[in-house]
């Protein structure tokens, strides 16, 4: 547990560093997570690898919420996820209908 507390104590330490909000947050490293797994794995933004890889990192950091917190708190959980995913769906979705309409 006391990696728990230390990745929530880091996780918010960085957050008032930079200046952003929780939800601000949210949507920029499910970007970064998105990009550079794209990169580092060489996979194009139409593959579903990249998005699954934002779905991980995601599901595994609202687990060391919940497990901080001690409860679910569904309405933060749910608005997490959707700023997390919202983006790196979009792209995955976009590309993957150009590729379908340019064949």
């Amino acid at each position: 547990m006391q990696i728990v507390a230390a990745y929530e104590q880091a996780k918010s330490q960085f957050a008032t560093w930079i200046g952003l909000s929780q939800p601000e947050l949210h949507i920029h490293l499910g970007m970064l997570a998105f990009l550079v797994t794209a990169v580092v794995l060489r996979k194009p933004l139409r593959s579903p690898i990249p998005f699954f890889a934002v779905v991980i990192v995601e599901l595994l950091n609202e687990t060391a919420d919940r497990l901080h917190t001690g409860s679910w708190r569904w309405p933060d959980t749910i608005r997490d996820v959707l700023f997390t995913l919202m983006w790196p769906l979009a792209i995955l979705l976009l590309a993957r209908w150009r590729k379908l309409r340019t064949g």
